[in-house]
């Protein structure tokens, strides 16, 4: 008995050795498997980190290269270099499943400074010397440098006159960006007019393909016109959301000599006596303009190439001697850049002027970069507008203020 009982011991010996050799084996190859598995995961991810890495670099130098080329390009030039087209009809947009809103959602951070605040001063009794009147008279002074500003009654809205297409052109601008529109020859002539030549008819022309609404010299009913008004008030519903309080901007300037409309008719005249006429203060021009100077209107590139649309030529040659022949309006004489002229600096503009009063915002910059400064003004009277001097007087000593400003 003792002799068959370590003939049992030893088999099963064996076996505990067989079960243990194959669990160690099966262990192994476990272990291979997964560390196989985790070099094949590391290297995929090793590979597409540097694979996107090489495409953000590549983009980045093309953007780069775009963003210089900008920089020494005539406004016409930016025009060919830079496409803007036409907008297509979108069925979210008409559905109201989605809307396009401005991108920039907040107001700056500026702070108040004294500094601006002595030149703000200065300014209203420049003002009360040449006996204008200050009730219907806005500013804002923005120093893009120190990310300071000051105004007098700059948050009052008013009516901008041709100010109102410099925010016309930021929705196209948007719109573009968000590829709901289709390439056209016809747009991108359309806004070169609005923005050099101030024309009425090309601003017409972009309101009718960004908001899908037609001017009809008839009324519509009560239910056609409210359908046709909540799209036209997309471009006030563009802005507001961003934080551009009583703003609004969705009325055609007049005359149309396209539409045969002197003043507004049919479909216009429904809208005006529905919300009056644009409204539009300083401190929504300044801001706007800040935005496009610092880069931040819809894009970096977007905001360069509105920035070289806006660039105004200041020497006399230019404007005065020898004005372009296309040029229907001019945004220099008896305005802010005038007195300027021939100064080495880098200005940009947009101006408007009615029967009524006198409006514009600009932007300028030493060439060093130095001094960065944004004045608004609107002067919403006869005085203003019938006024060829108190415009440049204006810029003139706001110049010099900032010019030692940062000396």
């Amino acid at each position: 008995m003792r002799k068959i009982k370590q003939i049992t011991i030893k088999h099963n010996s064996n076996d505990q050795n067989k079960k243990f050799t194959a669990w160690r084996l099966f262990l192994s190859i476990k272990i291979l498997i997964v560390l196989a598995v985790s070099i094949g995961i590391g290297a995929l991810l090793y590979y597409q980190f540097h694979l996107k890495k090489h495409i953000v670099s590549r983009n980045e130098q093309s953007l780069f290269r775009k963003k210089v080329k900008l920089m020494y390009l005539s406004p016409r030039q930016v025009i060919s270099t830079t496409k803007v087209s036409a907008i297509t009809t979108n069925s979210l947009v008409k559905s109201n499943q989605f809307e396009i809103t401005y991108n920039v959602l907040k107001n700056p951070i500026l702070s108040k400074s004294q500094k601006l605040d002595n030149i703000i001063n200065e300014l209203v009794d420049l003002v009360k010397k040449q006996e204008l009147p200050t009730q219907p008279l806005s500013i804002t002074l923005i120093h893009v440098k120190s990310k300071t500003i000051s105004g007098y009654q700059q948050h009052i809205s008013r009516y901008p006159a041709s100010v109102a297409k410099l925010f016309w052109m930021v929705i196209l601008e948007e719109y573009s960006n968000e590829r709901k529109i289709a390439s056209s020859n016809k747009i991108e002539t359309d806004l070169k007019d609005m923005i050099l030549k101030s024309d009425n008819d090309a601003s017409s022309r972009i309101i009718d393909v960004i908001t899908n609404t037609q001017s009809s010299q008839n009324q519509l009913s009560d239910n056609q016109f409210k359908t046709w008004y909540k799209k036209r008030n997309q471009l006030n519903r563009f802005f507001e959301k961003a934080g551009y309080k009583n703003i609004d901007i969705s009325h055609k300037p007049f005359p149309l000599v396209d539409l045969t409309m002197t003043e507004p008719q049919g479909t216009e005249l429904q809208l005006q006596n529905n919300s009056n006429f644009n409204q539009v203060s300083t401190y929504h021009a300044a801001r706007l303009m800040y935005e496009i100077f610092t880069n931040r209107a819809v894009s970096l590139e977007s905001s360069q190439k509105m920035a070289t649309l806006l660039k105004r030529d200041l020497h006399l040659s230019a404007w005065k001697n020898n004005p372009p022949p296309t040029e229907a309006f001019n945004p220099i004489e008896n305005f802010m850049g005038e007195s300027l002229s021939d100064k080495d600096i880098i200005f940009a503009s947009k101006a408007g002027q009615t029967s009524t009063g006198r409006h514009e915002v600009a932007y300028v910059a030493a060439t060093d970069g130095r001094m960065q400064y944004i004045i608004a003004v609107f002067g919403k009277d006869t005085q203003y507008s019938e006024s060829n001097t108190i415009f440049p007087d204006i810029s003139q000593l706001v110049f010099e203020r900032m010019s030692n400003h940062i000396k």
